[in-house]
């Protein structure tokens, strides 16, 4: 039987992600879903790249586009327009540079390949949050006909956590307020189910009425999250992780 399997953020951690795969031993006929932040903060950020293209060999896989993967697209616009100098400023510069150092042109194509959302069976699989104020979202194949306003207002999608108690807008991290809810707690479920990454948490995925988080801080050492999607049932595979990072939330 089919499967749907969301991968939650794996932030360059190699080893875990072998084993989680070797776990779920996936099909040709499974979707692996990746939602996003395959890069920075961990051991192996350009293995992990590597690996989850390779899978596209056998599987059938979608990369979720995470404000890291985003992030590494600024860094490569900026050193492509030959301002190294200000590629190498931006907040985890050198880093960006040692990983970029490290991949190929196919797994920069791969990772520009990623997606803003992914919807597939009654589900959106997206990196962070949906803004309460998104009233529509454009298919895939019509954002690149957007205008450039709207396009970066979709980029939101690759960073919210929470959301404005009247507005719903996004609210920048450490701006929220008393009342200010996060995201998911008051998702009405409008475009599907919703399945995200991006919020680390440390006690496990964390369930809504209309969404699930599921990036359980692979890199703090929580462990390392799938979702699967079989028949209509939802179960979770984890598998444990060494601390490589402090845990905090500030990207």
């Amino acid at each position: 039987m089919h499967r749907t399997i969301a991968i939650g953020d794996i932030h360059g951690m190699l080893d875990p992600l072998i084993q989680l795969i070797d776990e779920l031993k996936p099909t040709k006929d499974d979707t692996l879903v990746f939602l996003g932040d395959l890069v920075d903060k961990g051991p192996d950020s350009a293995g992990v790249v590597r690996y989850v293209r390779t899978l596209t060999e056998f599987t059938n896989v979608v990369l979720v586009k995470g404000n890291h993967e985003g992030k590494h697209q600024r860094w490569r616009k900026k050193a492509s327009d030959g301002d190294l100098e200000g590629a190498l400023k931006m907040k985890r510069g050198d880093e960006i540079r040692t990983i970029t150092d490290g991949l190929g042109e196919a797994d920069i194509e791969f990772l520009d390949s990623a997606v803003l959302f992914h919807k597939q069976g009654g589900y959106i699989f997206l990196h962070a949050g949906i803004p309460g104020d998104f009233d529509e979202l454009p298919s895939l194949e019509e954002i690149p006909s957007l205008s450039s306003k709207v396009r970066k207002k979709l980029e939101l999608l690759t960073f919210t956590r929470y959301i404005d108690q009247k507005s719903g807008k996004m609210l920048a991290l450490g701006e929220e307020k008393d009342g200010d809810p996060f995201w998911a707690e008051v998702y009405d479920g409008r475009f599907g189910r919703a399945v995200f990454g991006h919020q680390p948490w440390k006690d496990g995925p964390a369930r809504f009425s209309s969404a699930v988080g599921i990036d359980t801080g692979a890199v703090h050492g929580f462990g390392l999250t799938a979702l699967v999607i079989e028949g209509g049932n939802e179960s979770i595979l984890t598998v444990p992780t060494t601390k490589f990072a402090e845990f905090y939330t500030e990207e």
